[in-house]
Formats: structure tokens, sequence, C-alpha cells
């Protein structure tokens, strides 16, 4: 059944997609602050570089749905004018 989380694949919108980055970008580098605070600077500096990639996903992820979302308006637009009131084009 699609849509389940245990024992199925959980397809997610692009919204979702950008937004599971973003939430995803600050709880991967806890471990990185944690070895900072412990005195590993260099290894705490050293995974957070290595994160930096979730963020430009979620960047990149983000800007293609805003892009789709601009591209696909007019045409939702005209869907919705065109099956209303012909004096409301």
């Amino acid at each position: 059944m699609p849509g389940t989380i245990l024992g199925g694949r959980l397809r997610l919108r692009t919204s979702g997609r950008g937004g599971d980055r973003f939430l995803a970008a600050p709880l991967l580098d806890l471990p990185a602050v944690g070895m900072v605070a412990a005195g590993h600077t260099v290894a705490g500096l050293a995974i957070m570089v290595g994160m930096l990639p979730v963020g430009v996903a979620a960047a990149a992820v983000t800007w293609s749905w805003v892009n789709r979302e601009e591209r696909e308006a007019p045409a939702d637009q005209a869907a919705r004018l065109g099956g209303g009131d012909p004096g409301a084009r």
C-alpha cells in the first residue's frame, strides 16, 4: 500500500522533500557540535563540512519546487477561468 512508512515506500511531495532536508540538516550537525564542545574542533568542523551537501540539496529541491509552481500557476488559473463565467475572461 503506497504511503505506508513501515514495510512500504513513502513518496513525499516536493514540498515535503525540501522540508525534510531542512529539518535533517541541523539534526545531522548535533554530533559535530558535541565534538567541538568536547575539544575535538577539527573533527567537529570536518563533520559540519561533510553535511553541507544536505543543505545544498534542500535548497535545490526547494528551488525546483518553487519554479515548477510558478510554471504551473498560469495553466491552473486558465483552467479555473475556463470553467467559470464567460464574462470573467
